[in-house]
């Protein structure tokens, strides 16, 4: 016999006479901890209830079939916490990243300084590791990606700290998933997330990271009338998974967002988010180095004449492709001051490493299209110059991508004096 098994008992002796098999019904539930005797920890109706189990080797996050009594786990169902976890962590070398330059150094004195230095921290007992990293700024300028780094490079610091294996887990975890019509099914999500975290650091002893993309969606100010009391109980389970954390857990979490305004403040005190730090819109330098990027592998046409033959093909275009973005003048707002004058917010005050993937791929397009056309497949810079007005074009009228840092860099001095802004494409006082 094993446990969870329904059997006869003989009313006169009291023995088993009969063994009828399991009973496939039950209730499911999640395993928030395993004590060190065996017992596991679950969530009954918002409590926590101690109770046995016969499954071996579990962990938190298993979802498991219990008993109708609520007082055996019989069968484990799944971990739905996997599904946010990669056991490999994404090759993501702080050099494939252009242009943030300042932004990654500061990421780096948070979190890798302590963990590559941590006899000359231990000196310090005030300075604790970084709990939580939040990365905010305009869309589209770096943010998941400088995530995805963080956990490869820390993988890489622990391997030259400690030799071994390159190992590491980087857990995405989208804020909108977890949103859950059900009451209580956020919460519950949000617990298994946190213990898998944990569980995963401890039994493999390798850096966690935890990045949250859109936070906003979930992490909302409370009472604010924009929230609402699921989101303001999911707040609060955040907060409490958050303090649970000790700050040798090995778990790291990043949040990023472009509305950091509206979340809650409980949750950007320090102690919970250490650092804020913003991810900034690349200038001509830094385009420079993203448009390299994406255009290392690519075949570019040759240059004609003595100068080019000298030149570096890929700084070259890298650099052309830059200066059509920012040296040329493609509007998207009419800024009027106070004063009677106006100015101008272009498209290189929206520009985003995003916008460079999207230029060095439809360049791509028109250097394949000459291919199946019989003509040589290479990008030129005429391709790259159409590149850039297309994108203008289609983007010259989302001025929804404007953030008030950007029209603060069009204005300068200025900012204060601002009275109207309109859409470049529509003259003032049309509708």
């Amino acid at each position: 016999m094993i446990p969870g098994e329904t059997v006869v008992i003989s009313p006169e002796t009291m023995a088993v006479v009969d063994v009828r098999g399991r009973n496939q019904r039950g209730v499911a539930a999640q395993v928030k901890e395993v004590l060190a005797d065996g017992r596991i920890i679950i969530d009954k109706h918002g409590e926590d209830r101690i109770i046995s189990t016969a499954i071996k080797d579990i962990k938190p996050g298993d979802n498991v079939r219990l008993d109708q009594s609520y007082s055996l786990a019989l069968e484990r169902l799944a971990n739905d916490s996997n599904s946010y976890k990669i056991d490999k962590v994404p090759q993501v070398p702080w050099d494939s990243i252009g242009g943030l330059e300042g932004t990654i150094s500061q990421i780096r004195d948070a979190i890798e300084l302590p963990m590559l230095h941590s006899k000359v921290f231990s000196k310090f007992p005030n300075k604790k590791p970084v709990k939580g990293v939040l990365l905010c700024g305009p869309p589209g300028c770096g943010k998941t990606l400088l995530g995805k780094s963080v956990a490869y490079n820390l993988a890489l610091t622990k391997k030259q700290r400690d030799g071994g294996e390159l190992n590491g887990y980087f857990m995405y975890i989208s804020g909108p998933e977890l949103l859950n019509k059900w009451v209580g099914e956020g919460e519950r999500q949000t617990r298994g997330l946190f213990a898998a975290a944990r569980e995963t650091a401890s039994r493999e002893n390798y850096p966690v990271v935890m990045f949250f993309d859109e936070p906003e969606a979930v992490l909302r100010k409370r009472g604010s009338g924009v929230s609402t009391d699921a989101t303001d109980s999911l707040v609060s389970q955040f907060l409490a998974e958050m303090d649970g954390l000790r700050p040798l857990d090995d778990v790291y979490m990043l949040f990023a967002t472009n509305r950091e305004d509206i979340l809650d403040p409980a949750i950007l005190r320090p102690g919970r988010i250490d650092r804020k730090i913003y991810v900034p819109r690349p200038d001509e330098e830094g385009a420079v180095k993203i448009f390299s990027i994406h255009l290392r592998d690519m075949p570019l046409s040759p240059q004609r004449g003595l100068i080019a033959r000298v030149r570096n093909p890929l700084n070259d275009y890298a650099s052309f492709a830059a200066a059509e973005v920012f040296q040329k003048p493609r509007p998207i707002l009419r800024v009027y001051f106070n004063d009677g004058t106006q100015g101008t917010l272009d498209y290189k005050h929206i520009f985003s490493g995003a916008s460079a993937v999207s230029i060095v791929g439809r360049a791509s397009d028109y250097a394949i299209k000459r291919g199946i056309n019989g003509d040589v497949a290479e990008i030129r810079k005429e391709d790259l110059t159409r590149a850039v007005d297309e994108e203008y074009l289609e983007n010259r009228a989302l001025t929804n991508l404007v953030t008030p840092d950007d029209v603060r860099m069009a204005a300068g001095s200025k900012f204060d004096q601002i009275t109207d802004m309109q859409p470049a494409h529509i003259k003032r006082g049309m509708n």
